[in-house]
């Protein structure tokens, strides 16, 4: 772990990230941090899905989440890196982007006051997609999830 000198309260590493190992050994083949520092609790534990995808023309093994910190992600699932990112869920405060090139956080100013609270958005319980599980219909499922997909092949128009 290392700690951020931009917030020497923040300690860094692992936190809030997506994993990926080799099923061989066990090693860390990349890591992917969605809230560094996760001063909100917004540990990366939702569910990961994968999908082939033609992105910029090119096939792509990608790996998508609806993230708990309100950003919906797609990385590359070999090399982790970022594709594309979006808040899926409307108000979030914490941060007001996310790096086109690196898909880090970019933090908003009212997002940290020193040690005293503020309120952010999502909450600590963070931004869910429950919807989907809850809807009758699949084929209302499937129009969400291809909506996500159709933003997360061009980035450019999110």
């Amino acid at each position: 772990m290392t700690v951020d000198s931009a917030k020497p309260y923040a300690i860094t590493g692992y936190t809030a990230s997506i994993l990926a190992v080799h099923a061989s050994n066990g090693e860390l083949a990349w890591h992917f941090q969605t809230a560094p520092g996760d001063n909100w609790d917004y540990d990366a534990t939702q569910p990961l899905m994968q999908a082939d995808l033609t992105i910029g023309g090119r096939p792509r093994k990608v790996i998508m989440q609806a993230n708990k910190n309100g950003f919906f992600y797609v990385l590359d699932r070999e090399t982790g890196e970022f594709i594309s990112g979006a808040p899926f869920v409307s108000g979030v405060t914490w941060a007001s982007a996310l790096d086109p090139k690196t898909g880090r956080p970019i933090e908003s100013s009212s997002a940290h006051a020193a040690l005293k609270p503020v309120i952010v958005s999502p909450d600590p319980g963070g931004a869910r997609v429950a919807f989907l599980h809850e809807v009758k219909s699949s084929d209302a499922a499937r129009v969400v999830l291809v909506e996500m997909v159709r933003q997360a092949r061009s980035p450019e128009a999110v």
